[in-house]
Parts: structure tokens; sequence; C-alpha cells
């Protein structure tokens, strides 16, 4: 975005039509071959700067085009991802609602004066516009496959629908529920499944049902899902795993202890797993490992505020065992590992191996691992970061089971300006040798952590994006005025 429009007058009558219209400007695509020449097409004037996205495949993109923030909206239009072939949809009001979802186009078609408005899905780059019955607000009442190709909703009866936006078939997913209430639909990572909560009798009683999408019988797991008293929270009751081979959900046992349920999709018995917190003085959450194999659930005390993380097998019933108590919850797992990473705090994470090998100790939070890696390396980051009186590390790097600990620190004299991250096998982080200096600007550095000096990627940024892919390998940032680093404009990078 460039050449943002001035405040129109109506700006000075609310604070929301300022930030509106703070936002209006001129819409550029900029095109990157592959010998690195650049072409640049102007999309749109008027264009509102949230407004613009790309779709999942990169081949397509919309955004509101006009847009009026006073009082008229936009037009809602869709486009090449170069910008080209643009196609007027529908027009928009000042509020709107407007998303992407993988490569389909969620937007609010507003009802006449009094009326409620539809929401319609529009599979990109040129489908048609296909409306979803019973759909008024596209963030509540519509749940879009993860690569959105479906949307699921529930009609009037009650029944769990699926509709194919591309083709605007629709279909009963076998889940049809005589409920007072239902909770969220969720969906298996992969799109074959839909799990719905539902309250048949109370609000006391939540029961829990899955069809495969295309089938008509749904299998109905459990009358007695646990809600707590304080603490229900649907959206964590149930969860897939990475792979949509099971799904786990908390429930009563026939005895009425809490207990955690792994249901496998494809067939075969229930794994039940003991031991689950109680839930009436307890947070309590679920997921998998990367692989499917482990479940790992974490437990805060709603009194004293202590979080406790378990992990149990997903394909044999047993027990939950107790890994550590005290940390915050935050943890990372490697793909196809047996390693665990916990925060025990901001200052230390320790690596908990499932071979029984001593744990590993680092001085650092926030673990993460490193993407698309036969052997991970794991990332802490160390805080508060170093300075020239207390020179720690920025951030320390380790092996997937935390041993051959590698610390990186800022250059003498440095201060930490944004928090390391991995960006493809690199790790990316920015620091300024003296902010106090009138005219120092920071700097985003990348280090592939072996001892070598970092390479700098961009020179006093306003903005820096990458492409959301395992491994990049450009970076992207603006300046949005000319500062002491160069003149102000979008950058390009390849990466190291």
């Amino acid at each position: 975005m460039r050449d943002y429009l001035p405040e129109p007058p109506c700006s000075q009558t609310g604070e929301a039509f300022r930030k509106r219209s703070l936002q209006v400007g001129t819409l550029l695509v900029a095109t990157i071959a592959d010998d690195g020449r650049v072409a640049v097409q102007v999309v749109g004037q008027g264009v509102k700067f949230s407004s613009a996205a790309f779709s999942a495949d990169s081949k397509s993109m919309a955004y509101v085009d006009g847009y009026d923030a006073c009082s008229l909206g936009g037009v809602l239009k869709t486009a090449a991802a170069d910008g080209t072939n643009p196609q007027a949809i529908e027009f928009v009001p000042v509020d709107f609602q407007e998303s992407i979802v993988g490569n389909t186009l969620l937007f609010v078609r507003p009802g006449a004066t009094g009326l409620v408005g539809q929401v319609y899905a529009l599979s990109l780059p040129d489908g048609t516009p296909m409306a979803i019955p019973g759909a008024s607000d596209a963030s509540t009442g519509v749940w879009m496959s993860p690569d959105g190709r479906r949307a699921a909703y529930v009609d009037a009866t009650g029944a769990a629908m699926v509709l194919d936006v591309s083709t605007g078939a629709s279909h009963p997913t076998g889940i049809e529920i005589d409920a007072v209430s239902f909770g969220s639909l969720l969906w298996s990572p992969n799109g074959a499944y839909l799990a719905l909560e539902y309250s048949p009798a109370s609000a006391q009683q939540v029961g829990l049902a899955v069809a495969a999408v295309g089938d008509t019988q749904a299998s109905h797991l459990s009358n007695n899902l646990l809600i707590g008293t304080s603490n229900y929270d649907p959206e964590h009751h149930e969860v897939f795993s990475p792979d949509s081979a099971r799904l786990a959900y908390q429930a009563l046992d026939s005895a009425g202890a809490p207990e955690l349920v792994v249901h496998p999709l494809a067939g075969g018995a229930d794994v039940h797993v003991q031991g689950l917190p109680d839930p009436a003085s307890n947070i309590v959450y679920t997921t998998f490992s990367p692989d499917g194999v482990v479940v790992i659930v974490t437990s805060t005390d709603s009194a004293t505020n202590v979080t406790s993380l378990f992990t149990a097998s997903a394909i044999g019933s047993g027990s939950l065992q107790l890994i550590t108590s005290g940390g915050n919850g935050v943890f990372a797992m490697p793909p196809g590992d047996g390693n665990l990473a916990v925060e025990l705090g901001p200052g230390s994470t320790q690596v908990y191996s499932f071979s029984g090998a001593a744990s590993k100790l680092l001085p650092g939070g926030s673990p993460v691992y490193e993407p698309d890696s036969a052997q991970p390396r794991l990332l802490v980051y160390v805080y508060p970061p170093g300075s020239p009186s207390d020179p720690i590390p920025a951030f320390v790097l380790a092996s997937t089971d935390g041993t051959g600990m590698n610390p990186v620190s800022l250059p003498t004299g440095a201060s930490a300006w944004a928090a390391p991250q991995w960006m493809g096998h690199t790790v990316m982080y920015g620091f300024w040798l003296d902010p106090a200096l009138t005219g120092t600007v920071p700097a985003l550095y990348a280090s592939s952590g072996d001892g070598s000096s970092p390479t700098l990627l961009a020179a006093g940024p306003d903005k820096y994006a990458w492409a959301p892919i395992p491994v990049p390998t450009r970076l992207f940032y603006a300046r949005t005025a000319a500062n002491t680093a160069g003149p102000a404009g979008l950058w390009m990078v390849p990466l190291p």
C-alpha cells in the first residue's frame, strides 16, 4: 500500500472513522521473476488496506476498492494474484465482513434495511457466489474446512450440513441433533471429518458426535463431555490428531470420573486414559504430538494458577504421566521424535526424552523447533536479552534432544529489537547498536547459529514479511519514510 488518502471531513466525528480513513490508499502488487526482476501492477486506488488478501495457492486475491470511510463503503473485488483480471463481486458497507479461507472467499451480502445479511462463499478464482443457508455472520455459524473447499453449518432442523463451495451441492453429514443448543463444529486437518458438541437436555449435559464428510450415519461418542464449573471451553474439549487419524475428547466414565478418550476414526477400540484432572477446579487443554501417537494435557489449577503438564500414549490405554508442574504450559515437540521441550518459566526450558534419557536444562524460554528438518534444532529465546553491561545470549540453539547447546550473543553494545524466530533454517532477529543515539535505526539479521557473523537482512525496516511456506527464500521489508538506512520503498533480499 502507498499514497494513503488524507482524512475525509467525517473523520472528525469519531475515532472509528479516523482509523478507517488512515488505512485507505493505493494497492500495488509486485511480481518477482526468477532472475530477480520486479514488475509492479497498480491494482486499485482507494483500497482499504485490511481487506487485501491472497488465496492459499497464491493464484488469486481479494480486496475492497473505491472505499469511502465515511458512509458509502466500497466494492469487493477479486483478481489474479498479480492484480490483473479484476472482477467486481459485491458492494459492501463501511463495516463489512470478508475473509479468505484456503482458496475460498467468504463475505456477507448486506440485507435490506432492518434485515440481517447473508453469508456467501466463492471459490476462487472465478466461482459463483454460493449462499450458506441460515448464516448471517461469517465469524459465527459457518465453519470452513481447512482447505476452504467446504462450508459446514447447522440448519433450522438441527442437522449439520456441508456445502461444496465449488459446485453449490450440499448434503447432511448424519449429525442430526434434537438439541437445545450446540457448540462449534470442528474440522479434522484433512477436511474428512466433522465433530460437533451439542446440549440435548441442559447446560450440564454435553454430547459429542463425529461423522465422515461423505457419510450419512454419524457416530455419537459421548453424552457426558466435561464442562467444569467456570471454565467450559468447547474448542478445547476435543481435538483431532495432526494426521486426522484420531479424535481425543474429555468425558466422564461410567463411574463419573473424568477421563480422556482417544477415538480411532478409521475403526477400532477407543483408548481410555485415566488420571485427567478434575475440571471443576482445573482448566484442562488437550493436544497431540506432531506424529499423533502421544496426547499432551496441560492443566492449570483455578485457585493457585499452577500449571502441570502430562503425557500419555494415544494408541494404548493407561494413565496420564506427570512431566512437570509449575511451568506456564508452553511446550514444543519435533515431528516423529521422542522429545518434549517445556518452558519452566521465562528463564529456563527443560527438554525431556520419552526414551528415559536424562533431561536437559536450557537458559531461555519460548521453545520452537526448526521447521522442515530431519533433525530439527531447538531455539529458545533468552529474555531479557543481552546488553553491554550484561552480555547474556540473545538466543540459544541446541540439538533436538537439548544437547550441544550453542548460545548466540548480540554484538558488543547491542540491544535486542525483534525476538528471534525461525525463518526457514536460519534464525532471524533484530537489534540496534545504541537506540539512544539520534538517527540510529534498528536492523534485522539472520544467523545460522554456527558462530559466524550474522548476515544483515534489512536496515531500518518499518514492516517486514515473508511467504508462509516451510522454507521461505526471500524477505520483504518496507521503509515508510527515508531514514539513515536508506530511502523509502519496498525492498526484497534473498535469505542466506
